[in-house]
C-alpha cells in the first residue's frame, strides 16, 4: 500500500480476527452500533474463516458479508452450533467467548486512548458491561437528594443559633448596663451611709442637733439601701433567666446539628460498605456463571438455553486412553454433575448475596 492507499481496507484487514468474532472490526469503546462496511469496492463479498481453541476445544468461525445479506458459523470441539438466524448465532458466540472481548483483547488504533476520550455517559456505558450501575446510581441520586436536604436542615440550625447568639449578645449588653447601674447606685448607698455616720457622730459628740432629723434621714438611706438592693436582685434573677435560657435553647440546637451531621456521615458509610458488598457479590456472581457455561462447554451441553443432556465421552480427557467400562463412564458422569450441581449453588448463592446487598444498600440510602 502507497501513501495514497487511505479507504483501501488496511485497518480491515488488521482487525479481520475481530470482524469475524462480533462483525464490527471497531473496538472503540464510544460506538452506535452500526456495523462498518467491510465489503471492497471491487468485490461482491467479504468473508473470513477463524480457527482456534476456547478451553482447550478447537473452533470455527466464518463470517460472510454481501451486498445485502450476511451469514455466520459456529463450530465447536467438532459440533456444529449454528443457530437459525445470524443474530442468536451471534449471541451463542458472545455466551461463549464472554460480552468483554473487544473490552479486553483488541487494542486497535483508536483503543489505547478511547476511554479518556469519552463523554461520562459513555464511560458509564462501557463500565456497566463489568459491573451492575443501576443500583448504584439509584444511590448517588437519593444520597445527593438526602444531601441536600440534610445541608437545608444544617444550614435552618445554623440561622437560628445565629439568632441565639445576638439574643446572647443584647442579654451581655443589658448586664453591662445593670452592673454599670448597680455600681453607681453601691456608690450613692455608700455616700449616704457615710453622711448618715458622720451625722451620726455629731450626735454623739453632743452637738445641737434636732433628733428628729437625723432619724428621717437615717430612715431614707435605709429605704434607699432596700430599693437598691431589691433593685440589684430583680437584674441579677432576669439576666440569669435570659442566660439559662439563651443557653439551653443554643445547647439543644448544637445537639440537633451534631445529630444530623452524625446521621448523615453514617449513613454514607454504609451506602459505601453495601455497595462494595453489592460489587463484591455481582462480580462472584458473573464468576460463577462463567465457570458454569465454561463447564457445560467442555462436556458439550451446549448454552445454558439449551436443555441437551450429558453425553459421557468416548477417550478420557486427560489422557486419551479410551474409556470401556461402564463403571468408569458411570464414575465420570456422576462426577460432572456433581460440578454442574455445585456450580448452579454457586450461582443461587451468588445471586442471594446480590439480592441481600441490594436490599441492604436500598435500607441504607432510606
Amino acid at each position: 500500500f502507497g501513501s495514497d492507499s487511505n479507504g483501501v481496507g488496511k485497518t480491515t484487514l488488521a482487525m479481520a480476527s475481530l470482524w469475524a468474532l462480533t462483525g464490527s472490526i471497531d473496538a472503540r469503546p464510544a460506538q452506535d452500533g452500526r456495523v462498518s462496511d467491510v465489503v471492497n469496492d471491487f468485490s461482491k463479498f467479504s468473508e473470513v474463516t477463524l480457527r482456534g481453541r476456547l478451553n482447550s476445544k478447537e473452533f470455527t468461525l466464518k463470517r460472510k458479508k454481501g451486498a445485502s445479506s450476511g451469514s455466520l458459523t459456529f463450530n465447536y470441539d467438532g459440533s456444529d452450533l449454528t443457530l437459525q438466524s445470524l443474530k442468536d448465532t451471534q449471541i451463542l458466540i458472545d455466551e461463549y467467548f464472554g460480552t468483554t472481548l473487544t473490552r479486553s483483547i483488541f487494542h486497535g488504533q483508536h483503543a489505547l486512548d478511547g476511554l479518556l476520550e469519552t463523554t461520562d455517559a459513555k464511560f458509564k456505558e462501557e463500565l456497566s458491561h463489568l459491573l451492575s450501575l443501576d443500583i448504584w446510581q439509584q444511590a448517588t441520586t437519593h444520597a445527593r437528594s438526602k444531601q441536600r436536604e440534610m445541608m437545608r436542615e444544617v444550614a435552618k440550625l445554623d440561622g437560628m443559633i445565629a439568632l441565639r447568639m445576638q439574643d446572647l449578645e443584647q442579654a451581655e449588653k443589658k448586664l453591662t448596663t445593670a452592673k454599670q447601674y448597680v455600681d453607681k447606685r453601691k456608690i450613692e448607698v455608700e455616700s449616704a451611709r457615710k453622711a448618715a455616720h458622720e451625722k451620726e457622730q455629731l450626735l454623739l459628740s453632743g452637738a445641737d442637733h434636732d433628733t428628729s432629723d437625723i432619724e428621717g434621714i437615717i430612715l431614707g438611706v435605709q429605704e434607699e439601701m432596700k430599693e437598691a438592693r431589691s433593685e440589684i436582685r430583680t437584674l441579677e434573677e432576669e439576666f440569669s433567666i435570659i442566660t439559662k435560657e439563651g443557653n439551653d435553647e443554643i445547647n439543644i440546637l448544637r445537639s440537633r446539628l451534631e445529630e444530623k451531621t452524625t446521621s448523615e456521615r453514617k449513613s454514607a458509610k454504609d451506602v459505601q460498605f453495601w455497595q462494595r458488598s453489592h460489587d463484591s457479590a455481582s462480580i462472584e456472581l458473573k464468576s460463577a456463571e462463567k465457570h458454569f457455561v465454561t463447564l457445560r462447554a467442555e462436556w458439550n451441553l451446549g448454552p445454558i438455553s439449551n436443555n441437551s443432556s450429558l453425553i459421557t465421552p468416548k477417550t478420557c480427557r486427560s489422557c486419551g486412553q479410551k474409556i470401556t467400562s461402564s463403571s468408569a463412564q458411570n464414575h465420570i458422569r456422576s462426577s460432572v454433575e456433581k460440578q454442574l450441581e455445585e456450580a448452579t449453588k454457586r450461582i443461587a448463592q451468588a445471586q442471594e448475596s446480590v439480592s441481600a446487598a441490594s436490599e441492604a444498600l436500598e435500607k441504607a440510602v432510606d
